[in-house]
């Protein structure tokens, strides 16, 4: 059972990249037992100049020039030789024994095609506490007891894109489906766009072939956490990107939206709701608003 830790990268802090790469350089699980693959998605200066992979013998950058989240990780699973893809954030630090467990998973539970697990996060200055009820926005996870699943409404057991593991052939049948609907391109992350449903589009189409999903507690990584995204302005960005991205994959998994319908009953209640929510709430809900109204436009500009 081999792996490929795939690190998406475009333009990272170099201190904090450098914290990810000794967090993989201290893996207790042997280096022939995994492959480290960096894809530079546009970086300047090019990751090569400043990222230096010689203390791994099966370590290499790949540079992906079309920009975007969802480029990168195709780039990665083309690249990925291992029977199973870690996918590594360029601010996620593995614990050492983090691909050790994973490939034991692996190893144990044929049938389950992708999981995660607990995601501690390493706050740069302390976090504001109206924040705390938004942190799973930030692929933040305590994860106290192992869950498994294999429905699409079972979140508890759902694993996002930090530290995801899914097996190669799960993650094959995810990059066939994006190529030939290019629309699913637009679920991720691109510049300042914070769309990010592209690690769910890959769980759901994993639970699609068959196989099962699980948070695991002892799989465990830490989240570098800046103060700019732990602010207002950020978070409502963040909460228009989520909610606009999940409808869309709704919509193209041909699942209930559940958005309410533009009518005079809905805009009395637009109304209402905007003149008695204040400060933060109101931005929050307006965020909300505007997914919707984007999602819609979106799917209407499909048709």
């Amino acid at each position: 059972m081999h792996l490929s830790v795939l690190i998406c990268s475009h333009n990272p802090e170099p201190e904090r990249l450098s914290r990810v790469l000794d967090g993989l350089r201290q893996q207790t699980a042997p280096r022939d037992l995994w492959e480290l693959i960096l894809i530079d998605n546009n970086s300047a200066p090019p990751l090569s100049e400043i990222v230096e992979l010689n203390w791994h013998q099966n370590a290499r950058i790949v540079v992906e020039s079309l920009q975007g989240l969802t480029p990168a990780r195709l780039r990665g699973i083309a690249e990925a030789a291992g029977d199973v893809l870690v996918f590594v954030d360029d601010d996620n630090i593995l614990a050492p024994d983090f691909l050790e467990v994973c490939r034991s998973k692996a190893e144990q539970l044929p049938k389950m095609g992708v999981w995660g697990g607990h995601i501690e996060p390493e706050f740069e200055s302390p976090p504001p506490v109206w924040t705390r009820p938004l942190w799973s926005y930030l692929a933040l996870r305590e994860v106290r007891q192992d869950y498994y699943a294999n429905s699409l409404t079972a979140t508890k057991a759902e694993p996002c894109g930090a530290g995801l593991c899914i097996r190669r052939e799960a993650a094959l049948k995810y990059a066939q489906m994006v190529h030939s609907d290019p629309g699913r391109s637009a679920l991720d992350r691109k510049g300042r766009e914070l769309t990010s449903a592209g690690d769910t589009d890959m769980v759901w189409t994993t639970l699609a072939m068959g196989f099962g999903m699980a948070m695991f507690k002892d799989l465990r990584l830490t989240h570098i956490m800046p103060a700019w995204r732990l602010t207002e302005e950020y978070l409502v960005r963040l909460s228009e990107g989520l909610r606009f991205s999940h409808l869309v994959l709704r919509y193209q998994w041909k699942l209930p939206m559940h958005i309410p319908p533009r009518n005079l009953t809905w805009y009395l209640r637009y109304i209402y709701r905007y003149c008695t929510l204040w400060g933060r709430n109101r931005k929050f809900y307006m965020a909300n608003v505007r997914a919707e109204n984007r999602a819609l436009q979106h799917i209407t500009g499909q048709l």
